[in-house]
């Protein structure tokens, strides 16, 4: 079985974290990363890749398998459009975009292209969720009639620093 081809569009935090989980993965292949910031290149040499600034060129010289999009917010759907329209399948970090209206122009551009569209988010997929999961679907709790659920976080005042996160989107998609 061939390595499912990936790139990385945004090789902030988050991207990063996608770059070391996708080269430990026994059936991915990171075979390229796209960031517009002066530090890519160096960190595309230190894991083995190549790089690009600009990720349409990215995308239509290297036609990967998939991609991962992990930019600032307002740059999801641009990002996820040019994916869609190669008929690329991505994997959009949370949240899909900065307003409800341009969230709904990927998802209709998904279905038109029929190409998929996954929004990440990291809890979806833990092992207290899959854990919780497992009770409920064997019955270990009972007949399940409704839930009630809460997630908190107390981030570090410096993870507000980023420049994105301070402007409009990054807040109001969901208050």
């Amino acid at each position: 079985m061939s390595a499912t081809k990936i790139v990385i569009i945004g090789t902030g935090l988050i991207g990063r974290e996608y770059c070391a989980l996708v080269q430990k993965h026994p059936h991915a292949k990171l075979v390229r990363i796209s960031d517009v910031s002066p530090d890519t290149k160096q960190y595309a040499e230190e894991i083995g890749v190549s790089y690009y600034s600009d990720f349409e060129k990215l995308l239509e010289e290297t036609k990967p398998d998939g991609a991962i999009i992990a930019l600032p917010n307002s740059l999801h759907v641009p990002a996820g459009l040019a994916c869609l329209k190669l008929g690329i399948p991505c994997l959009v970090e949370k949240p899909i975009s900065d307003t409800i209206e341009t969230a709904r122009v990927l998802v209709e551009a998904s279905e038109t292209f029929n190409v998929p569209v996954l929004t990440g988010h990291h809890r979806r997929h833990s092992p207290d969720i899959r854990e919780a999961k497992s009770l409920i679907l064997g019955g270990a709790i009972g007949d399940l009639v409704a839930i009630n659920g809460m997630w908190l976080s107390d981030k570090p005042d410096n993870y507000f620093e980023a420049e994105w996160r301070k402007k409009n989107g990054w807040r109001t998609v969901f208050n």
